[in-house]
């Protein structure tokens, strides 16, 4: 079953397109719907950008680039976070003293 409030999220989109939607027609010749139109095109398109933009390497939702090895300053981090995962920056143990 469906929770009654699966929808909110999406009414609140809507409304925040509406209002946007009413203030560019109050301040120019186009009409409401028109702009509203233009909104919500805007809002659909920014959500498919900034989703294609996150799940690139490198992006918010796969933070490491496609060859898997993080670089610069995100290798030091990842090296001292995961040890179990030398890169190829790591430096090798010196061996013991004679």
């Amino acid at each position: 079953m469906k929770s009654r409030f699966a929808l909110i999220p999406a009414l609140i989109s809507l409304s925040i397109a509406a209002v946007v939607a009413w203030g560019i027609a109050h301040f120019s010749r186009l009409g409401f719907w028109p702009a509203y139109g233009i909104v919500v095109a805007a809002m659909l398109i920014n959500g498919i950008v900034a989703e294609a933009e996150d799940d690139a390497p490198g992006g918010f939702n796969n933070p490491l680039p496609p060859d898997g090895e993080p670089a610069g300053a995100e290798a030091e981090n990842h090296e001292a976070l995961h040890p179990s995962q030398p890169s190829d920056n790591a430096k090798p143990a010196k061996p013991p003293a004679p």
